[in-house]
């Protein structure tokens, strides 16, 4: 006997709001494809060097700052891609990172190399933040007014490689859905890479 399924039919609107989101992903993905592209044509054959492209455009594109954090090479103050639209903003947290290269979202970014799960903050403060962060960072937390925090892992072959941070500032709103589709999309492409 063959299995009988029922149709569901959407109510026009639904139907139309579920094309605008497929197609939203669609777009995220597109960017993700371009953006990685770009990367690994200014980064060339060196690993750093792409995430350092990638972590610039991610941070110019979503006016975030971002931070690409590989486990390798397993040693203390392992390199990170640290990157924000500012250029005072961005040398400040590449200092900061030399002291400690936990960043803004480490202890966040530590859960996610635990779990292989992103996490997204839609309700985040810079004083809430200095909870889980070093005091190396508090002054650069007391500056910039943290509003959203999206941490998403790099996985290559079902092992987590390193995770890529992203943090909004006011007056930038939190990560919609399409943010997050283009950065796991972009963590996935950075992973095989």
């Amino acid at each position: 006997m063959e299995p009988r399924g029922e149709i569901t039919r959407l109510p026009m609107a639904h139907a139309n709001a579920a094309s605008r989101g497929a197609d939203a992903c669609g777009h995220a993905r597109r960017r993700a494809l371009t953006l990685t592209s770009a990367a690994f044509v200014s980064g060339g054959p060196k690993r750093q060097a792409v995430r350092d492209a990638a972590a610039g455009l991610l941070a110019r594109g979503l006016e975030s700052g971002c931070a690409i954090r590989g486990v390798d090479p397993p040693t203390p103050g392992a390199a990170a891609a640290v990157a924000h639209p500012s250029r005072r903003a961005q040398a400040w947290l590449r200092r900061l990172s030399r002291h400690d290269p936990a960043g803004v979202a480490g202890a966040f970014c530590a859960r996610v190399l635990q779990t292989g799960e992103p996490i997204v903050l839609s309700v985040v403060s810079s004083a809430l933040l200095r909870l889980w962060t070093s005091p190396v960072y508090w002054p650069y937390l007391d500056e910039h007014e943290i509003s959203g925090l999206l941490v998403v892992p790099l996985v290559a072959r079902g092992t987590v490689l390193g995770t890529l941070s992203l943090w909004r500032e006011r007056p930038h709103g939190i990560f919609d859905e399409q943010d997050v589709v283009l950065v796991q999309e972009v963590a996935r492409r950075l992973a095989l890479a």
